[in-house]
């Protein structure tokens, strides 16, 4: 009896442990594993936002390129539909407006995978980015899932001759109170920010309700107007929602807790061209031609309120020439012609009615004109060279300081050159 008890209790050890001691195990895992995967949804999450606000701001960057490289207008958006072995995948499509399907007419999402919100020119024209008519990566066309970024512009913008800056007609909505959403709660109406946006851009989320696949294939249904804040962008008409209020970046639309106010689109919106933006020609995509700066009105070195095209405050270094029809003080009051320095016109030479003409030196510059003074002898062929352009002898050398700067030498000096910090360098000759 006692060899049969001691094999039993030997048996029950090898049977594994209990099922308290599973349960134990489980929660002491899930207390370390729960934070863990926490930490890792939050990551993905911000990660996620902001590859999407890259892409989104990638495609902004190259519809306005695609603008200011001569087009004069925005690019037709492209088609939804399409996938990688199409022929047509990532270029525009036909914006004729009468060749457009209506975005209540479901037949596009089978065919021209683009539509208008209806038949007038205040018309809104939706599709996918065209990134191979833009010349942008295709990877920048698609959100951070991989589906693609959906591009909405007023029909009137994607023809240059009927382009007009900040004229655009879709209408843009945003939320001002984000703890209530964020919380599952109506923000009351949202605010309507804006009548003038050119084109939106906006992924679907991590739902995708109302996208599509790199490969043009319908993701979700978007639903209907009890979906809320969700189903507004992907209904396709001229009315869009954005992701944050903005005039208030803490505003956001973002909410998971399921309902009529769950939203987790991301989105931009232009209300017209970025006029001082600095943009490299599309065509050079080697980054080894000349740039072209095609979008700038006013540039600002050292400060951000250009005056003037170029405006720098500071020192200006250059290992080559500067080519200009006129250089003015700082006030652009006083201006003179630079042939007068490099000696093209004949106002270079001392003036022909001076008694002295051809033995005076210039003194300086101003109003156009030189003015000269120190009696010197001329190059004339009687004159020996050694005494060529030296002071005559016995007559004294009259120094003319009047000169607009404070800085100027004493009586009986002469100006040699001006110091880097523009103090002028004096000698006695």
């Amino acid at each position: 009896m006692l060899k049969k008890a001691l094999i039993q209790k030997l048996i029950r050890k090898e049977n594994g442990i209990s099922l308290i001691e599973v349960a134990i195990g489980l929660i002491v895992l899930g207390l370390i594993v729960t934070p863990i995967m926490q930490s890792y949804n939050i990551k993905v999450k911000k990660e996620s936002k902001q590859v999407t606000r890259g892409s989104l701001k990638n495609a902004q960057n190259s519809i306005n390129q695609y603008y200011a490289s001569g087009n004069g207008a925005y690019p037709c958006p492209a088609s939804l539909t399409l996938g990688e072995s199409d022929v047509d995948f990532g270029k525009s499509g036909d914006c004729t407006l009468a060749n457009i399907k209506l975005c209540t007419d479901q037949s596009w999402k089978s065919n021209e995978g683009i539509c208008k919100t209806d038949d007038t020119a205040n018309a809104v024209i939706i599709g996918g980015v065209p990134f191979a008519t833009i010349k942008m990566n295709q990877e920048n066309a698609l959100d951070y899932w991989g589906n693609k970024i959906i591009y909405a512009v007023t029909f009137e913008q994607t023809d240059n001759a009927t382009f007009t800056a900040n004229s655009g007609q879709i209408r843009v909505n945003a939320v001002d109170d984000p703890l209530l959403v964020q919380s599952g709660f109506e923000d009351g109406i949202p605010e309507e920010k804006t009548n003038t946006i050119d084109f939106f851009l906006f992924s679907t989320g991590s739902s995708s309700g109302g996208g599509f696949t790199k490969d043009g294939i319908a993701i979700t249904s978007c639903g209907n107007a009890l979906n809320g804040y969700e189903s507004e962008n992907c209904n396709f008409d001229n009315r869009f929602f954005y992701d944050t209020n903005p005039n208030n970046n803490t505003a956001s639309a973002f909410s998971e807790v399921v309902g009529v106010n769950f939203y987790d689109d991301i989105t931009l919106g232009q209300e017209s061209v970025p006029e001082s933006t600095w943009f490299q020609h599309p065509d050079n995509a080697s980054y080894t031609d000349d740039f072209v700066m095609t979008l700038s009105t006013a540039i600002g070195i050292g400060t951000t309120t250009p005056n003037e095209t170029i405006d720098v405050v500071g020192d200006i270094r250059t290992n080559g020439g500067i080519e200009t029809d006129s250089i003015c003080d700082i006030n652009n009051i006083e201006c003179f012609d630079p042939e007068l320095i490099t000696g093209t016109r004949d106002e270079m030479e001392c003036d022909a009615d001076n008694t002295l003409y051809g033995n005076q030196a210039v003194m300086r510059l101003a109003n156009n004109q030189v003015y000269c003074g120190s009696a010197i002898y001329s190059d004339a062929p009687n004159i020996p060279p050694p005494l060529q352009g030296m002071p005559i002898e016995g007559e004294a050398i009259t120094v003319d300081t009047n000169v607009i700067n404070d800085n100027t030498c004493d009586d009986g000096e002469l100006i040699s050159g001006i110091k880097l910090n523009g103090d002028v360098i004096c000698v006695v000759p």
